[in-house]
């Protein structure tokens, strides 16, 4: 779990945004009454993923939440819906 601050525009020290590096966050000051697992799918949508991801830390990181978010991608096509069967990798992000 790791995290970088970074100062909001106008520099100021309220306006301060935590980037997460490794998709987990939980707060400093005080212990979160609720762990949160975001399982996540994903299929090709990089740009979706990110702007997701860009909206979903800062929202759960007001709530003070101590939280990770799973992304969880199908690999496998050669395997039929109806049968239910997919191969899946989970990436922490």
């Amino acid at each position: 779990m790791g995290s970088r601050q970074s100062r909001g525009r106008d520099g100021g020290e309220a306006a301060r945004t935590v980037t997460v590096i490794g998709g987990s966050w939980r707060p400093s000051n005080c212990t979160s009454r609720h762990r949160i697992a975001v399982v996540v799918p994903y299929r090709d949508r990089q740009r979706h993923l990110d702007v997701f991801l860009r909206h979903m830390h800062p929202f759960l990181q007001r709530q003070m939440l101590d939280y990770t978010i799973y992304v969880v991608e199908q690999v496998c096509c050669a395997l039929s819906v109806q049968e239910g069967l997919f191969e899946f990798h989970t990436i922490e992000i």
